[in-house]
């Protein structure tokens, strides 16, 4: 069972995520969270695409689902025994409200530049006909829940910003500026306690945590203790009585779940075992919840139970047949390169380092069903994060702005000549695989240095940044703007597949969805054109009818993957076990 797209009632009562069983079947759960553990309350399967399915729990046992079937968005309403109530969405965004207000707040932008808040009553629609808050400019983020406020971040306007963020006092039926003291430029709710607000603020071009009072500007309290921390800080969730904070760390690919008491200044680590926390989490008497995942087990529902320092499974069933990932480091021309590894990867036999998609993301220390069905048929796996990977630093991402295939491929090669110093020339060398942008540079790599790897493996490649900004969709031309992808005026030459292809050598495994929206399939048949008649190159070509731009389920039940496997070297059973990841 994968779960996805979790979100947790502001008291920290009541959970809803999206579950899939990985054959594309998806309905949404509800939980309750008790002091006994979590329960599942109800199963609903709203209509429209999963992905774009936005839950929030209520109280009740009720989930308010946005979904949009054919196109248009749609509110519905359901309980445990079904649906309750839907009908097309009449606002921008629905926010969380106050208890024993209305079900949420719905949000509506008007033409004038303003944005009128209404509560969504028991049909959906906007209870009174009336707003209770009418606010100057657009909300945009979500609500944070204070008592019986909302707070907002500061809405945009026509003139560019506004002064600070907005607290909607629905009881009142008004809106107001949150009160900040005049050192602070900018303040971001995150999370609250009561009445009590934490932002992440401005004071004087420093960002840092503050405890805010919606009422005072006096209650303005930064936190200390925190400037010690190294890596990406998140706040998850304030205790209910707003005397400790939970923080998440991460660097690299690993994460740590840290305990922040606000009298003190002190922080202690919460153990858990290696994995990653969602950014989403509650609290309250019963405990802290939050979605984690290892890489054995997707993510699901943990808990910190009160006065405990562990953090424990929620969800009762373990998990099966999960083969554990672990942190290794290779040389690089800019330092050492972190990778997730998988079995044994100095004397296994089979060995594939996998490349991420991106470039934008990383592997990180957490559940991925691709690597696992990899590990699970026998393969060491090495995924590694080279320059371009998020989770490093702004250096190290920006380290390929408008080099795509630069300084990535560099560290590419250079793990895959550290991986045959290692293993020597008995074993045989590591096949090289990846989807899209990891498509992309699996192949450079398989140009760059032939002789490193005993095959490739590409899944939907683009040809060239140049290419594919002159052929994609809006989306990926955005994509493309914002990391730079295409180079810069009088920098080097884009690389480009097509012109690499005549020094490229051995085997190669192609894959590419007919009816990819994001690189057309028109880049891998210029591919496969182009290697025609290269000498020392075996080409394997699969155009999937119908595909999009992921055309192969990471299973070994979906023959595609199971083909991939075996080129890799690995074993697929004639009956592949079901790994039930519940």
């Amino acid at each position: 069972m994968f779960r996805t797209s979790f979100e947790i009632s502001p008291d920290g009562r009541h959970a809803a995520c999206v579950a899939t069983d990985g054959t594309g079947a998806a309905w949404l759960e509800g939980w309750t969270l008790t002091g006994s553990g979590p329960r599942r309350r109800l199963r609903a399967r709203p209509t429209g695409d999963p992905a774009r399915w936005r839950p929030r729990p209520l109280a009740g046992d009720r989930l308010l689902v946005r979904h949009e079937p054919g196109g248009r968005a749609h509110l519905t309403l359901f309980g445990p025994g079904g649906e309750l109530a839907s009908r097309p969405d009449p606002y921008r965004s629905v926010a969380a409200a106050p208890p024993d207000h209305g079900l949420a707040l719905g949000l509506v932008e008007t033409p004038a530049g303003t944005t009128e808040v209404y509560l969504v009553g028991a049909d959906l629609g906007p209870a009174g006909g009336a707003p209770v808050a009418v606010v100057p400019g657009r909300l945009r983020g979500r609500g944070v829940v204070a008592g019986d406020l909302v707070a907002f971040p500061a809405p945009a306007t026509r003139a560019g910003g506004a002064a600070g963020p907005v607290v909607v006092n629905v009881a009142a039926g008004r809106a107001d500026r949150l009160p900040l003291p005049p050192t602070v430029r900018g303040a971001v709710p995150v999370h609250a306690a009561g009445d009590t607000l934490l932002a992440g603020v401005n004071v004087a071009g420093a960002h840092r945590l503050a405890l805010l009072r919606p009422r005072d500007a006096a209650g303005f309290a930064p936190l200390t203790g925190l400037d010690q921390l190294t890596g990406s800080v998140q706040p998850l969730a304030l205790d209910p009585t707003g005397a400790e904070l939970v923080l998440r760390v991460r660097t690299g690919v690993r994460s740590r779940l840290l305990r922040h008491r606000l009298a003190t200044g002190t922080t202690s680590e919460i153990a858990a075992p290696a994995g990653i926390a969602d950014p989403v989490a509650g609290w309250s008497e019963c405990g802290l919840w939050l979605p984690y995942t290892t890489t054995t087990a997707p993510t699901s529902l943990w808990w910190l139970l009160p006065g405990e320092a562990r953090l424990r499974r929620g969800l009762v069933r373990p998990p099966r047949g999960g083969r554990p990932g672990r942190v290794a480091n290779f040389d690089g021309p800019a330092g050492p390169v972190e990778a997730v590894v998988y079995g044994d990867w100095r004397r296994g036999d089979s060995l594939v380092v996998a490349l991420h998609g991106g470039p934008a993301a990383h592997w990180p220390l957490a559940f991925d069903a691709g690597l696992q069905a990899l590990a699970a048929a026998g393969l060491a796996v090495v995924a590694p994060n080279p320059r371009g990977s998020t989770g490093y630093g702004r250096q190290h991402e920006e380290a390929i702005t408008g080099a795509w295939g630069g300084p990535d491929l560099a560290d590419v090669v250079a793990v895959g000549a550290c991986l045959a110093r290692v293993r020597g020339s008995r074993r045989p060398p590591p096949a090289v695989y990846g989807a899209s942008y990891g498509a992309f540079l699996a192949l450079l790599a398989l140009a760059e240095a032939p002789g490193l790897w005993s095959g490739c493996v590409a899944i939907a490649p683009f040809r060239s940044t140049p290419r594919l900004y002159a052929e994609a969709g809006p989306r990926v031309r955005a994509l493309l703007d914002r990391l730079d992808g295409p180079a810069r005026a009088g920098g080097p030459r884009p690389a480009d597949l097509v012109r690499r292809a005549p020094r490229m050598r051995g085997r190669i495994l192609l894959l590419h969805g007919e009816r990819d929206r994001t690189v057309p399939v028109r880049h891998s048949r210029d591919l496969v054109a182009a290697l025609a008649g290269v000498p020392g190159v075996a080409v394997t070509y699969h155009e999937l009818a119908g595909g999009g731009h992921q055309p192969v389920r990471p299973s070994l039940h979906d023959p595609y993957f199971a083909e991939i496997v075996r080129f890799l070297g690995g074993t697929v059973p004639a009956e592949p076990p079901d790994q039930d990841w519940r």
